[in-house]
C-alpha cells in the first residue's frame, strides 16, 4: 500500500521530496529562513498535506 501511495502522489506532485515540493532545502537554515519569509509551508504544505490525506482515503476503502 506505502509503495502505490508514493506512486500516486508523485504522479500528482512530481514528487514525495520535500526539498522538490517547496524548492528549499530546509535541512539548511538559511534556506529554511527563506521559506518561512516566503510562507511557503502555509501556501504549500496544506494542499500537500490534503492531497496524501484524500490518496489514504482511497487506498484504505
Amino acid at each position: 500500500m506505502s509503495q502505490e501511495f508514493i506512486h500516486r502522489f508523485e504522479e500528482k506532485h512530481g514528487s514525495i521530496i520535500c526539498r522538490k515540493l517547496t524548492g528549499y532545502d530546509i535541512r539548511r537554515p538559511e534556506e529554511l529562513e527563506k521559506a518561512r519569509e516566503k510562507k511557503v509551508f502555509e501556501k504549500n504544505c496544506p494542499g500537500l498535506v490534503k492531497d496524501a490525506a484524500e490518496i489514504v482515503k482511497l487506498l484504505i476503502k
